[in-house]
């Protein structure tokens, strides 16, 4: 029968430990990328549906953030 002391069972604690954190860091890891690269194409489309008139667009938490071109001036509507 094998017998085991405490510093044994601490040494594998702290080994699946040290296992278990590095494989909870690689998960997040992809899932921001995998984030990342939705977001990258979202703004992708939504660049192309509102045109070169605009900077950039954006989510955001309440939805999308259009920016105007700085060099652009605002043109009065003719009705």
């Amino acid at each position: 029968m094998f017998r085991f002391t405490i510093r044994d069972v601490l040494w594998l604690t702290v080994v699946v430990a040290m296992g278990v954190g590095w494989w909870v860091e690689r998960r997040q890891k992809q899932d921001t990328a995998a984030q990342m690269e939705k977001l990258r194409t979202e703004n992708g489309q939504m660049r192309e549906l509102i045109g070169e008139q605009y900077e950039s667009a954006a989510r955001t938490h309440w939805g999308w953030m259009v920016v105007p071109k700085q060099n652009q001036k605002a043109s009065p509507d003719k009705n």
